[in-house]
């Protein structure tokens, strides 16, 4: 018998879950009190957060549950898109493009900024930890590269959570009102959730046998979205029978599975080992959202959009965060058709990144 499987482990496991699960409901209630934007999200981060500090561990979820709730934020943040015509949607090619290519800019012009003011740490570390966007991918490039690999996730993990905590805060002051209730939500018919079903077992297996970038999220929403659309083409029905919703129990679960997922990589060790180096990281990743703020506003000039809306279409990761946000905004077409352009572009390049990082090393030298 494994240790994973040795019975003392699971009921200690099962009764660790139990507190955070008790934790992210009262927290969560409270903030919905409260009027917090995405509150279950928020409520998740701090009770995992709480109980990864307290035993020291950090909470890691089954693989495969997180998978189906990655396809469950996918099909949330698809029905923005799924409600616009085809045609609609090429108007955010180019915003999308343009936030992909500052948004790297900044990721690389500070990496350099922080192995210039900090030595020690390498200008293949510096450039992998800023790059907002592909965070999975940047472990094996830094392996790849030759740069800290531990130094590269923890960084990355500290722009990961900064972001998700810091978009329900920052919500209110960028127009997100109190009344806001999120998107219309129609209830869920027996269509619609075989529908659902489908989507949740074949969205991600299809997403790697097209090779797309981030499948578990892409496969599922490009295939929302490819129902929907056939549904009205072809005009085999109404569009409303078919038409997807996720019971609001599983929505909550989701949510507050993406808190856990930020949260509970909370690893103290690891922060005691860089502590000198903490102000110096939170600074450029201040100076990251900060960036993405200014390209939001050119954005939502651009668009004719709420800044809102802009800010969320560039936000510098936690992408479940930002669409599951999206929604509780009710958010257009905008966010997802944005945040899937850079995250392709991102991923699309990020075979080239040990190319593009050593010219620029040889260049500066």
């Amino acid at each position: 018998m494994t240790d994973d499987l040795h019975p003392a482990r699971l009921m200690r496991s099962a009764g660790m879950w139990g507190v955070i699960l008790a934790l992210s409901v009262l927290f969560g209630l409270v903030l919905q009190r409260l009027h917090v934007p995405a509150a279950w999200i928020l409520a998740a981060i701090i009770a995992s957060a709480l109980v990864a500090a307290v035993t020291h561990r950090e909470i890691e979820q089954n693989r495969h549950y997180f998978t189906f709730v990655r396809s469950i934020i996918a099909v949330i943040a698809a029905q923005p898109i799924v409600e616009s015509a085809p045609g609609d949607l090429l108007q955010f090619i180019l915003p999308g493009i343009f936030a992909t290519v500052v948004t790297l800019s900044i990721g690389v012009v500070g990496g350099l900024a922080l192995h210039r003011t900090q030595p020690e740490i390498s200008q293949e570390s510096g450039i992998l930890s800023m790059l907002a966007g592909g965070a999975s991918l940047m472990p094996p490039l830094a392996k790849e590269l030759g740069a800290d690999v531990n130094f590269v996730l923890l960084t990355q993990y500290l722009r990961l959570l900064t972001v998700s905590i810091s978009l329900p805060l920052l919500a209110p002051l960028m127009g997100l009102t109190h009344d806001v209730a999120g998107r219309t939500h129609p209830a869920p018919t027996v269509a619609g959730l075989v529908v659902l079903a489908v989507v949740l077992l074949v969205g991600e297996p299809l997403g790697k046998l097209l090779r797309l970038p981030a499948p578990a999220i892409l496969g599922p929403m490009f295939l929302t979205v490819a129902i929907a659309w056939t549904v009205t083409a072809l005009n085999v029905g109404d569009t409303a029978t078919f038409s997807v919703t996720i019971p609001q129990p599983i929505r909550i679960l989701a949510f507050m599975s993406i808190g856990w997922m930020a949260g509970g990589g909370l690893n103290m060790q690891a922060l005691r080992r860089i502590t000198r180096l903490l102000p110096a990281i939170f600074l450029f990743i201040t100076v990251l959202m900060a960036g993405c703020a200014a390209t939001a506003w050119v954005l939502s000039q651009w668009l004719s959009i709420s800044f809102l809306d802009a800010y969320l279409a560039t936000s510098p990761g936690g992408l479940e965060t930002v669409l599951a946000l999206s929604d509780e905004a009710q958010s257009g077409a905008v966010v997802a058709a944005t945040q899937v352009i850079r995250v392709i572009g991102v991923l699309g390049i990020a075979g080239w990144l040990p190319q593009i990082i050593r010219a620029i090393t040889r260049t500066r030298n």
